[in-house]
């Protein structure tokens, strides 16, 4: 038996999240069940796709992902099952959400749910609630052994639904370029694309004490321009201090001690979140 993983935008608030969870336990009493989260922002796949290969690493393999931010949920979209590089299974709408699985751990293998076999008995006139109905009630028979992963469905040959995501860049004036990726809640730190390591191309590093010009844009309106210093952890700032951080990750993030960067600056995340960083020789 394997751990069954689930994360939605379905919020805690309402029924949708212990209907899946006792759609699971019908199958298996004893089959253990872990909120990743049900917090993804509504049907913002960017956020679930990142949040979902962010974790993964850190489980074992043969961990059963279900992972149901679907806003196209009873269209012709497609649902599938992942097979990753490192043998986790992903239960979920082909919508991007699997975009940064494939970038950062890899696929092996994808396989279409036959929804006309591999659902809920006595749910086939629904069509908006196939989170309960289709991926937990797959992943649950997955991780309890009770569904082969060859009987799921054909093996889906096609590229999968991609999201774009622009590509961080080292610029030819000394800067870094990238845009924000994430608003980690409930701190509001913000993160980027941008690899902490390259810090040191702008000649920039925490035992210098560098102090980085960051500039942040919301499409083509500027919206953040100071002067912040680069520091190993949050502590060596004070308090109400906005710094510049390795996140957990290895890439560049903002925040402030004991504050919320996020919600002080009006920053949001997304690819129409740009920002960049250069340099200043000015101690901090």
């Amino acid at each position: 038996m394997n751990a069954l993983v689930l994360m939605t935008d379905f919020g805690l608030r309402d029924r949708f999240v212990a209907s899946m969870k006792g759609v699971a336990l019908g199958i298996n009493p004893a089959l253990p069940i872990i909120d990743l989260t049900h917090e993804i922002a509504p049907f913002n796949i960017w956020e679930a796709s990142q949040t979902l290969a962010h974790t993964i690493p850190y489980w074992s393999p043969g961990t059963v992902f279900v992972a149901v931010i679907d806003p196209g949920v009873g269209t012709q979209r497609r649902s599938v099952v992942a097979l990753t590089n490192n043998d986790h299974l992903i239960v979920t709408p082909d919508n991007g959400t699997l975009t940064l699985v494939a970038q950062e751990q890899g696929i092996k293998n994808v396989y279409l749910i036959d929804e006309a076999i591999h659902r809920r008995p006595g749910s086939d006139s629904f069509h908006t609630f196939h989170g309960r109905d289709v991926y937990v009630y797959v992943g649950a028979l997955l991780a309890s052994g009770k569904l082969k992963l060859d009987d799921v469905g054909k093996k889906h040959t096609k590229p999968l639904t991609q999201l774009h995501i622009p590509e961080a860049e080292i610029l030819p004036d000394a800067g870094l370029k990238g845009i924000i990726t994430k608003t980690e809640h409930p701190y509001g730190n913000i993160v980027t694309n941008i690899p902490y390591s390259w810090i040191d191309a702008l000649g920039a590093s925490v035992d210098q004490k560098s102090m980085l010009q960051v500039r942040i844009w919301h499409k083509e309106t500027p919206v953040f321009a100071e002067t912040l210093g680069i520091v190993k952890s949050f502590g060596f700032k004070s308090a109400g201090t906005p710094l510049l951080y390795q996140d957990s990750q290895g890439n560049l993030g903002l925040a402030i001690n004991q504050g919320n960067f996020a919600k002080v600056y009006g920053i949001g995340s997304g690819t129409d979140w740009r920002i960049t960083t250069h340099q200043i020789t000015t101690d901090s």
